[in-house]
């Protein structure tokens, strides 16, 4: 299975950080459908 994850920036306040965590969140959705 191939899938394709989108993390973004919205604003100029938002922490880098915050892909990271967008990215972490979308791993862990996705690992509870293993292919």
């Amino acid at each position: 299975m191939k899938a394709l994850a989108y993390a973004r920036f919205s604003s100029d306040n938002q922490r880098e950080e915050s892909i990271t965590a967008q990215i972490r969140a979308i791993l862990e959705y996705a690992q509870q459908f293993p292919a």
